[in-house]
């Protein structure tokens, strides 16, 4: 099927001074189209299905690693929002720590809340970071800024991997299916001369 499809390709552009019904020139024109886009891509004829199950492993190899790099800014994303809530509320044990006696519980007894939440968040960053090896924030925003900037080149990837493999997936059916139209009418062609004899 592949030769066929190559010598055919090369009868859609030889065959055009032939006359033909506005049926069988509205086929090659859309044929003509798939030839061009087979061309734009630098594939060849006999090798466009091979190309098209290439680029489509691509696009799902792609679709894999952008979901791990949404993962990835996710998680991190979560981290910054736990990271920045404990810079907002470390003083308090800060504070806390610095007091002793009557002091210490006059202060628990006027910041009770904001003492739950500071043990609340602490708790939080442990289980985040339990060797206590904790990122400063501005690290993590540039390692996220990274991931993301990554991301955008992956999509942009992503994006020309799936036109690709679109196009050269229509393009397969649409000579395949101009090869058959044009079997089928050689075919009728071929019992009408039998009929004839």
């Amino acid at each position: 099927m592949e030769n066929e499809l190559s010598d055919n390709v090369y009868f859609i552009t030889l065959s055009s001074s032939v006359q033909l019904s506005p049926i069988d020139r509205g086929n090659m024109k859309v044929a003509s189209i798939a030839k061009n886009i087979i061309t734009a891509y630098g594939v060849e004829p006999n090798q466009v299905r091979g190309a098209a199950m290439a680029a489509f492993i691509e696009r799902a190899h792609l679709v894999g690693e952008l979901n791990d790099l949404n993962a990835q800014i996710k998680d991190l994303q979560e981290k910054l929002k736990v990271l920045k809530k404990y810079r907002k509320v470390k003083h308090i044990g800060e504070e806390l720590k610095a007091l002793s006696g009557r002091e210490e519980k006059k202060y628990r007894k006027e910041h009770g809340g904001d003492i739950a939440e500071y043990h609340e968040t602490c708790k939080q960053v442990l289980e985040l970071y339990p060797s206590g090896n904790i990122p400063k924030v501005e690290n993590l925003e540039k390692h996220i800024a990274s991931l993301q900037k990554k991301l955008a080149k992956k999509n942009t990837e992503y994006n020309q991997a799936d036109k690709k493999s679109r196009e050269l997936s229509e393009a397969t059916r649409t000579i395949e299916e101009y090869l058959r139209q044009e079997q089928s009418r050689d075919q009728q062609q071929k019992r009408k001369r039998n009929d004839l004899e």
